[in-house]
């Protein structure tokens, strides 16, 4: 009897370490690859890149859209210095420059006060509507009753 209890305990060992040293290789196949690290993301490029509209931008398109994002810049930065450059060296000093951020400041609280107006006016029209409305209603109810 002795000797069954040392073969079962044995056995039982046996499909332990075998349970054992087979976990770690299951749990490798069933785990997802993980992508290396010096491996980046690809950026996201903006949609106006995508000049054909086919969904995929290609490196082409890539390229042509820096470049048009670049020339855009430089014909900003080029009209901003024949704009604010007083003393015609060909760059903004510093007073140059507060006088180019003041005006843009400006022009920002302009559109701001412009955009609360509109606002100000939808509101207005909408309760313009509203009070028709409920007139309109009004006298319908007012029909209705001198019918009974």
């Amino acid at each position: 009897m002795k000797s069954r209890t040392f073969t079962l305990t044995s056995l039982s060992c046996v499909l332990v370490l075998g349970l054992a040293l087979s976990a770690p290789l299951q749990a490798q196949e069933s785990a997802p690859e993980e992508k290396p690290k010096t491996e980046k993301k690809a950026p996201k490029y903006p949609k106006r890149y995508d000049t054909n509209k086919d969904g995929i931008i290609t490196e082409d398109e890539i390229a042509a859209g820096k470049a048009a994002d670049k020339a855009k810049r430089d014909a900003k930065r080029q009209a901003d210095l024949e704009k604010y450059d007083a003393n015609s060296d060909g760059k903004l000093d510093k007073e140059e420059r507060a006088i180019m951020k003041a005006d843009r400041d400006a022009e920002r609280e302009t559109k701001r006060l412009e955009r609360e107006a509109k606002k100000q006016e939808q509101a207005a029209r909408r309760a313009e509507r509203e009070a028709k409305r409920q007139e309109r209603a009004a006298q319908k109810a007012e029909r209705e009753s001198k019918k009974k």
